[in-house]
């Protein structure tokens, strides 16, 4: 007979292989943002594939806007990934409508001819309004 110990053992073992094969072939596991899970924005860049979103997360951390508004136009998508994805990469800085940091795109910049530019992306642009 065996012994309730070993069967346990045995049990534990091919749950965890089970596990292991579940993580690594099924969910497509990244080996590399494993390894870099600790360090700042691991796997930012591999999970939103939306330029501006990242554009617009750079500009915001970089320039520690506590709070900042965003151009309607960059809100304004139907599937709503991009509203989501704004505000989940750059908490906790927050969206705040009455905030004079403005993130816009920047063929909306000659909207926003009273305000300063911080600074230009490929995409985006920070800027300061008065």
């Amino acid at each position: 007979m065996i012994n309730t110990k070993k069967l346990e053992k045995i049990v534990n073992i091919i749950f965890i292989f089970l596990i292991l094969i579940y993580v690594f072939l099924i969910m497509r596991f990244d080996f590399d943002i494993f390894i870099n899970a600790l360090k700042p924005n691991a796997g930012l860049e591999k999970a939103i594939k939306r330029e501006k979103v990242l554009e617009l997360n750079y500009l915001v951390k970089k320039y520690n806007l506590k709070s900042f508004n965003v151009d309607l136009e960059l809100l304004d998508n139907p599937d709503g990934f991009t509203y989501r994805s704004i505000f989940t990469t750059t908490y906790p800085n927050r969206y705040n409508k009455k905030s004079k940091d403005f993130i816009v795109y920047n063929h909306n910049l000659q909207l926003f001819d009273n305000c300063d530019l911080i600074e230009k992306k490929s995409i985006v642009s920070a800027i300061k309004c008065k």
